[in-house]
């Protein structure tokens, strides 16, 4: 990656380059230090981060949209079986790769992650919760409910999320809403809060219902919100629970690769006779983090192998600048001279971080250019300084405001009046 300077603060105009991807090493010689999402051109055809992060509000996160990302049919694609998935970059959002992503498809078992997020959401997760006849009685996976039994919710999002209870998922929905009912009306509301618009759930495990369904692309929101909670996260790579209010029962995770495939950090399988074998998986290498979800597969755990790993070959992240980063020192007029240092200086820093996915191929297109605006003292910490630019093949892709990182006084009335006299 190459750092250009397009212009300085002064009458002349100063480049600098550094080749590959050496923008650390340029930035320590160029006494550049770190922090700051940039805020990418529209104009341009991918916007590599969600529009709308995730942030707390009021215990709940926001909805993140994902974009999609150019050049990514450059790599051959990995052979797969299933009717529809998505692949995204979890950190920036990016959708790697897609096949009938927004296909309306029965979920199965994969509901249970908006199941979840409710779940978690609701709070007072080490209240304890009486197992309905409803929740005992309901067909296909369980984790052994009986009627009148009494649980802690934690336990059951546990049961729910490693051995895929379907009572687990009726008492946790009875528990949060007061009934299945109530608790479908708040998923399908989350979902729409959380972007996953294309979808309609019914009930909270999964099982087929005629209009209960989603798509590749909502389960990849929902996946991404749910990740957010360190209590999901760690549930969904555990391979084996003890549940400390079911004495004597162990479960252990239905997501086969969390024993086989490197990095693979859960997340939910599904399985139903409309819906096929489905998997929604997490996975995490050299700090990048791919979500991948397949539904309708003949093979679900080689397609997610495949597409993760297609993932991680062709694709890598830069991170040009973080947020608070030191990215330059620029000279200000009208400020005292030290005779130790010279003439007064300001550290300039970026407000934003800048995170890209984009295909190895593709890597060192892109480079970083600075300009920056001539700075007169007194200069206030935060006045703005300039603008940094990531460029591909010289077009700008995005963009971060750069400011002042600390104040450089004026002269006084004494020094500027010994300063005129001096001439």
């Amino acid at each position: 990656m190459k750092i250009v300077i397009l212009r300085y603060p002064s009458p002349r105009r100063a480049i600098a380059s550094i080749g590959g991807l050496g923008l650390a090493a340029f930035l320590l010689t160029a006494a550049l230090t770190s922090r700051s999402p940039a805020s990418l051109w529209r104009s341009w055809s991918f916007w590599p981060w969600p529009a709308a992060q995730w942030f707390a509000a009021g215990g709940h996160l926001t909805a993140a949209d994902l974009s999609y990302i150019e050049g990514a049919q450059q790599a051959r694609e990995p052979y797969l079986s299933a009717a529809s998935a998505i692949l995204v970059d979890n950190e920036t959002g990016t959708v790697l790769y897609a096949r009938n992503e927004h296909t309306r498809r029965a979920p199965a078992s994969t509901t249970k992650i908006l199941t979840a997020i409710l779940a978690i959401e609701s709070g007072r997760l080490n209240r304890t919760v009486k197992v309905s006849r409803r929740a005992a009685n309901v067909i296909g996976s369980d984790i052994n409910l009986r009627a009148g039994q009494v649980v802690h919710l934690e336990d059951l999002l546990a049961g729910l999320l490693i051995r895929s209870g379907n009572d687990a998922a009726i008492a946790i929905a009875e528990a949060v809403a007061g009934s299945v009912e109530e608790f479908a009306a708040l998923m399908n509301r989350r979902a729409a809060e959380l972007g996953a618009t294309n979808s309609h759930f019914v009930n909270p495990h999964g099982l087929d219902t005629p209009d209960h369904y989603t798509t590749a692309y909502d389960l990849a929101l929902l996946a991404r919100t749910a990740m957010n909670y360190p209590l999901f996260a760690r549930l969904v790579a555990t391979r084996s629970y003890s549940p400390t209010s079911i004495p004597g029962v162990s479960w252990h995770n239905t997501n086969r690769l969390l024993w086989s495939f490197d990095g693979m950090e859960g997340i939910k399988t599904g399985t139903t006779g409309r819906a096929g074998n489905c998997l929604v998986a997490a996975a995490s290498r050299d700090g990048r983090q791919l979500i991948s979800v397949v539904m309708g597969s003949e093979n679900r755990w080689g397609d997610t192998s495949r597409l993760l790993e297609w993932g991680f070959t062709n694709f890598t992240l830069l991170k040009p600048v973080v947020r608070g980063q030191k990215v330059a020192t620029v000279p200000v007029t009208g400020a005292r001279k030290s005779r130790v240092t010279g003439p007064a200086t300001a550290p300039v820093i970026a407000t934003r971080d800048l995170k890209l996915t984009v295909p190895v191929k593709q890597a060192n297109r892109y480079h970083v250019s600075l300009d920056l605006q001539p700075l007169t003292a007194p200069v206030r910490r935060g006045e703005s300084a300039g603008t940094l630019y990531l460029l591909l093949e010289g077009k700008p892709v995005a963009s971060v405001p750069l400011k002042v990182g600390a104040d450089v006084p004026g002269l006084s009335l004494w020094e500027r009046i010994w300063q005129r006299w001096r001439r």
